[in-house]
């Protein structure tokens, strides 16, 4: 190759690299201009496990303690949660809207700096943690409104941002104090004591529901308890009382307190408020002292009056608080009727006692929710020692609801287990006295609502009179005054047929008769009939032989020829009582089960 084309070649090889480098540079000032564009910094929210804020002279400090958040400095205290989270979400959602990259070199760079208030700022941000950014500066205000001027360190940068972050730690060091008066949620309180002017007032919950402990040993109002807990929980504290002015207790009500609210979020927790003076330059509101946070605050009087209770005005009124759901077993007793157990079958109940048959679950519920809903009129006695005064020695009515387990478990034996026993003495003055045998007081309820309650066989008597299915008749007879019986038999093939008549038999009407009769509803049971006359001679009569255990039994239902509006009387010859049909069931089974 000759010498001169070698010194072109070389001199094409030095621009083209020349070039390559020159675009290389000038590509990669773009991918940082674009990257500072695109964001501040980098950080991830659950990193962060502390700040500090210099404002001026003022100096914040706040740590990351469990899951919240505790003041270092000025004061060592619980961090307001909900200012604290405002900032964090301002930090990650802090996006650039401009930014100024060239500041220029010496005098030029720190004129640049403090026209933008960014020489020497009063207002830095300086988060703690793993890979967080340098210390933040915070400038003057641009012409945009909401608009400021920020730099991250030392960065050859300023940014234009939102004033939103600016705004949150520009805010007074008593702003980033908790202001809640209780620390928790009102669901996280397991027991809470009240000691007032009258005494003490001690409250323990129980997984959903509470109780009073002290004075007296009682169920408490679930609605009553949580309504005061919450108010209490979303009270705020109005000011605080600066620490060089609480010298001396006595001066604000708190050296011997009379109202003092203790609370136990779970073992071995407490949390106190102490109830003082009204603030002399404010009426509205009352000095206390938080003893955990070692602070004197203002709160609205609203708080001190919460503490104006007695045990009545926390007492759960309603008769019993039963579990529906873990009843198996009612044991109804009473020297009038004969025991009654009704028991639970999956999802079916049944009478055991005085007679096996089905039960109607719809009163037995009705009874259930009676005695959670109805409310006491009075309550007489805090201590169930003198039964024979209000007639509970020997109750005319005792109500025992079981839990019925078939075999052992972990938390129980088999066998039943009685959770409620109300026992209803006598009547004065149109109140019955009443007791739950479990809790140690009287009370009394008005005499129509003892009436009301569902109490007897025929409350329970299932409303289905017939306990059969179509499978399992045998045989049919229908009697009527002046016409002969009419007899309804199965024949070898299963298929019903009109004895003797069998040629003018309605097969259409025998289903329809035999459907209704199956499935024949009863309006109301009552009790016995009003005069054996009623029944002596029916309006309707109908024997039926069915098979039961492999055995063949029968029973007759009887309908009276007298009425009460549209329902028919009737009774069925295995179990007392009367029962009422409407008058489209006694129509069908009246229909002639031959073709005209």
């Amino acid at each position: 190759m000759k010498p001169g084309t070698t010194f072109i070649l070389l001199a094409v090889a030095v621009l083209l690299g020349g070039f390559i480098f020159e675009l290389d540079r000038c590509s990669q000032n773009t991918r940082e201009i674009r990257e500072l564009a695109s964001r501040v910094f980098e950080v991830t929210r659950t990193d962060i496990q502390g700040f500090t804020i210099q404002n001026g002279d003022s100096l914040i400090q706040i740590k990351a303690a469990g899951d919240g958040w505790k003041m270092v400095s000025p004061w060592d205290d619980d961090a307001d949660t909900g200012i604290v989270d405002q900032l964090l979400d301002a930090i990650q959602n802090l996006r650039p809207d401009d930014f100024i990259s060239d500041l220029g070199k010496g005098a030029k760079r720190r004129e640049s700096l403090k026209n933008y208030g960014l020489m020497k700022s009063r207002l830095r941000l300086k988060l703690e943690g793993k890979r967080m950014p340098p210390e933040i500066e915070f400038g003057q205000d641009t012409a945009v409104q909401g608009r400021c001027y920020l730099r991250v360190g030392d960065e050859d940068a300023v940014y234009v941002v939102s004033n939103d972050l600016k705004n949150i730690i520009s805010k007074a060091p008593e702003d980033f104090r908790d202001h809640r008066m209780t620390p928790f949620l009102t669901t996280l309180i397991d027991r809470a004591v009240f000691r007032v002017s009258g005494g003490e007032i001690e409250l323990a919950r129980q997984q959903d529901n509470w109780d009073i402990v002290r004075p007296i040993k009682a169920r408490a109002d679930n609605d009553a308890v949580v309504d005061i807990l919450t108010k209490m929980n979303q009270a705020r504290i109005s000011k605080f009382v600066a620490a060089s002015k609480v010298g001396n207790l006595d001066e604000f009500g708190l050296d011997t307190p009379t109202d003092v609210l203790t609370l136990y979020p779970g073992e071995g927790q407490k949390f106190e408020i102490q109830i003082g003076n009204a603030v002399p330059a404010n009426p509205q509101a009352v000095y206390a002292r938080l003893p955990e946070r070692d602070t004197v605050v203002e709160v609205n009087k609203a708080f001190a009056n919460l503490m104006n209770i007695t045990p009545n005005d926390l007492r759960d009124r309603k008769i019993a608080r039963l579990n529906s759901d873990l009843i198996d077993r009612i044991t109804i007793e009473s020297a009038i009727q004969p025991k009654i157990v009704l028991a639970r079958e999956e999802n079916r109940w049944r009478f055991q006692l005085p007679a096996d048959a089905q039960a109607n679950a719809a009163n037995i519920s009705r009874l259930i929710e009676d005695i959670n809903t109805d409310e006491v009129t009075e309550f007489v006695s805090d201590t169930a020692t003198d039964l024979a005064k209000y007639g509970l020695d020997e109750p005319r009515l005792r109500i025992t609801f079981s839990s019925f387990a078939t075999y052992n478990t972990a938390e129980s034996n088999a066998g039943e287990m009685v959770l409620s026993t109300l026992e209803f003495g006598k009547s004065e003055n149109g109140q019955t006295y009443a007791r739950v045998k479990e809790e140690p007081y009287i009370f009394s309820i008005a005499d129509q609502m003892f009436d009301d309650l569902p109490k007897t066989q025929f409350n329970f008597r299932s409303l289905d009179i017939l306990d059969l299915q179509r499978a399992e008749l045998v045989s049919v007879t229908i009697e009527k005054p002046g016409a002969e019986p009419v007899d309804l038999v199965r024949d070898l093939s299963g298929q019903w047929k009109l004895k003797d008549d069998q040629q003018r038999q309605s097969d259409s009407k025998i289903q329809l008769f035999l459907t209704t009769l199956t499935g024949l509803r009863a309006a109301s049971w009552t009790g016995g009939p009003r005069s054996e006359d009623d029944f002596r001679q029916p309006a309707l009569a109908i024997k039926i032989l069915y098979k039961a255990d492999e055995q063949n039994r029968e029973t007759t239902l009887r309908f009276s020829k007298t009425t009460s509006g549209n329902d028919h009387h009737g009774i069925i010859s295995d179990q007392d009582g009367v029962f009422a049909i409407d008058d489209g069931q006694f129509s069908l089974l009246n229909v002639p089960l031959t073709r005209r």
